[in-house]
């Protein structure tokens, strides 16, 4: 008798089943009965005998191939499922392979394992093979699949969420993110077995919305990737209650969460006073932590807080601030500093000739805050003019300063009457008022060596370019603004018109473009950076006076004999150069500032014709601000940076006393108001204050 297993339509049966093995085992019984009957009817049909493998091969050619006829047979008997459970075998093959191939790069987490370190790698290494081979046998339908997939599931999630959160490596990121996703295709793999899918519709919906809520909100599976939080840690503006439950972590993967960080510096301020986001009168008293907004990748991520003070008033403020595995870092961290004595700079007493009264919040319009708020590099204080006239505020951004206001970067003119700032232009290198506070005067970002010089009529609107400089700095005298290119000094009228050229100076060349041009009041004497010195001079390049300074002379003089031979080669390099004339014009100050410890900030006080009066030491270390004149040219005020801080410095020109302003937790710039009654302050962290300034004679 012939063995039935070698029958055509049994092999064929058999082909067809493996095919179909992801139906449920009933669903495929029933199919082989459903052949079988058809086999039956055709042979009674055809007065065939239904075991002759010559007729069975004719039945097997009419249904079609195996593979035809299993694709068939999926689709009415599978339904979605059958594409689910294909899709999810796809994703445990990849899973398994993303893991063995991510394990490699777990090099934080091996770094502080010791000797633990090949173990481990055989660890997730092993896990991933073993998570591939539990697919297979899910596939097929063998025992013993779910729980292979189950521990590599485990094991790789496990080491990935250490790695991505807790890993000191360079390469901790990319093993970390390798392992939780391989992780979870794998635990797709695993969830779409026949139980799981033996779900009706409005079942399994909710069960898929219930897998998104719980890996998008619940700790610790928002932890792992997720759709929502792939979005916010890319884009950033992430809200979230630190310490709730509802929270999705993997949004906050590159900020950290950083309202721990906050707490302890703000536990640092309690009874203190001092600026922004401090009172300079009443002391805080207590503070809650109301929520993070994230940063993403291209911003700075704030925590709100709201601020009780000992009066009862409170205050709402965000605090920008950054908490990852490489370190922390706050908008509080300069005002946590101890305010200390430094070499130098003695602080100031009831015998200081300029005295610095409390400050007040200025009252403007909460968006002129917002431009005052630094969310990247440091700012200067000349970022912020004071007009003449004492009434409006020229504020100039940039893309580092604007990284956490609502408005674009850019030159702003911001009345101080409570109104709206208005937007002169994009972002610009420099900005100045002219005598007369109708005109500003903008320097424009344009090529590597070439920069728009424009000016613009607050009364009227119009905007005229002026002319191009090869340098950062211009000077307006009048009306008129002075600037170099190309080593020329020129002069255009604000009013329009074609430049005029005055003379070629020295040593004035783009190579030199970061230097300072002053020009005198009335117009007829120039000083300017040439090297690392000084030059003074008319407007006609006449009388040409050099003074050197003692910095090391720059790369490009270095053919320069005369110059060179006056410099000692190991003299320290100049890092600030800052030019200010007297209001009388009979006398200018130069400050100076050296690149490292071998030479200290210094404050030159020179006469018209370039005799020096007076050379007077403002600290250990940092650069300078431009000095800012007293109307009656008896003293200056200064913004210093030793120490990596922000200190005020009091200059008074007959003693040559120097005296520290700066209050502490004040962290702050200054502006002098062109009467010299009062002084702006703010520190970086939005809000501005005006302290009233006495100057004894």
């Amino acid at each position: 008798m012939a063995n039935p297993h070698d029958d055509p339509f049994d092999a064929y049966l058999r082909r067809l089943d493996v095919r179909l093995r992801g139906l449920p085992a009933e669903r495929r019984s029933a199919i082989q009965r459903e052949l079988l009957a058809h086999l039956a009817d055709a042979a009674i049909e055809q007065g065939a005998d239904p075991a002759d493998p010559q007729f069975q091969r004719q039945v097997i050619t009419a249904l079609g191939p195996d593979q035809a006829l299993a694709a068939q047979f999926g689709q009415v008997h599978g339904g979605i499922a059958q594409i689910l459970r294909r899709a999810a075998f796809a994703c445990g093959l990849l899973g398994g392979t993303l893991g063995v191939l991510a394990a490699p790069f777990a090099s934080g987490l091996f770094g502080d394992a010791g000797p633990l370190t090949l173990p481990l790698l055989l660890l997730f290494l092993t896990a991933a093979v073993l998570g591939l081979t539990g697919v297979l046998r899910l596939d097929r339908q063998r025992p013993g699949g779910a729980w292979r997939v189950a521990v590599s599931v485990a094991v790789l999630l496990t080491g990935g969420l250490q790695l991505l959160y807790a890993g000191a490596g360079s390469l901790d990121p990319l093993g970390g993110m390798g392992l939780l996703l391989a992780g979870e295709l794998l635990l797709i793999a695993l969830v779409a077995t026949e139980p799981a899918l033996r779900l009706r519709r409005i079942p399994r919906a909710v069960a898929i919305g219930g897998a998104l809520l719980l890996v998008s909100f619940v700790a610790p599976f928002s932890a792992l990737p997720n759709p929502l939080g792939a979005y916010y840690l890319f884009a950033g503006g992430y809200r979230y209650e630190p310490y709730g439950l509802l929270v999705n972590r993997f949004a906050t993967l590159h900020d950290g969460d950083p309202s721990a960080l906050v707490t302890r510096r703000l536990d640092q301020l309690i009874g203190q006073t001092g600026l922004t986001p401090l009172d300079p009168h009443q002391p805080l008293i207590s503070y809650t932590v109301r929520g993070v907004v994230s940063g993403g990748l291209f911003r700075t991520p704030e925590v709100a807080v709201g601020l009780r003070f000992a009066t009862g008033e409170t205050q709402q403020v965000a605090i920008p601030a950054l908490d990852t595995s490489w370190g922390g870092l706050t908008s509080l961290d300069d005002l946590t500093a101890p305010h200390l004595p430094l070499p130098g700079l003695p602080p100031a007493d009831e015998r200081t000739p300029v005295q610095l009264g409390d400050p007040t919040a200025l009252p403007v319009h909460p968006l002129v805050a917002d431009l005052v708020r630094l969310g990247g590099e440091p700012m200067q204080a000349t970022r912020v003019r004071w007009a003449p006239n004492g009434q409006a505020l020229l504020i100039r951004t940039d893309s580092d300063t604007m990284a956490l206001a609502p408005l674009e970067p850019g030159l702003w003119v911001a009345p101080l009457d409570g109104g709206a700032p208005t937007k002169l232009a994009g972002a610009v290198i420099d900005a100045l008022w002219s005598a007369d506070s109708r005109t500003v005067v903008a320097l424009h970002w344009s090529d590597a060596r070439q920069h728009q010089i424009t000016s613009y009529d607050l009364a009227t609107g119009r905007a005229q370019i002026l002319g191009s400089t090869d340098h950062s700095g211009v000077a307006v005298v009048d009306a008129h603004v002075y600037f170099l290119d190309e080593g020329v000094l020129w002069r255009a009228a604000l009013a329009g018109g074609a430049p005029e050229r005055l003379a070629a100076l020295p040593d004035a060349d783009a190579f030199y473009g970061m230097g300072a041009l002053a020009v005198a009041p009335d117009g007829e004497r120039i000083a300017y950076r040439c090297g690392s010195d000084l030059c003074l001079t008319d407007v006609q390049g006449r009388l040409l006076t050099r003074l050197a300074l003692g910095f090391a002379a720059p790369q490009a003089l270095a053919a320069s004999t005369a110059f060179a031979a006056s410099t000692d080669p190991n003299a320290p390099s100049l890092w600030s150069f800052e030019l200010t004339w007297s209001p009388d014009g009979q006398q200018f100050a130069l400050a100076t500032a050296a690149t490292d410890q071998r030479g200290r900030p210094t404050l030159r006080i020179l006469s018209r014709d370039g005799e020096m009066r007076a050379r007077i030491g403002l600290g250990p270390d940092g650069a300078v601000d431009a000095p800012q004149w007293l109307p009656g040219g008896e003293a200056l005020l200064l913004t210093t940076y030793p120490a990596g801080g922000r200190r005020i410095i009091a200059v008074t020109v007959a003693t040559c006393a120097v005296a520290d302003l700066t209050r502490p937790h004040w962290d702050a710039f200054a502006s002098l108001r062109p009467d010299g009654g009062a002084l702006l302050l703010w520190n970086g962290r939005g809000g501005l204050w005006v302290a009233p300034v006495q100057a004894q004679a």
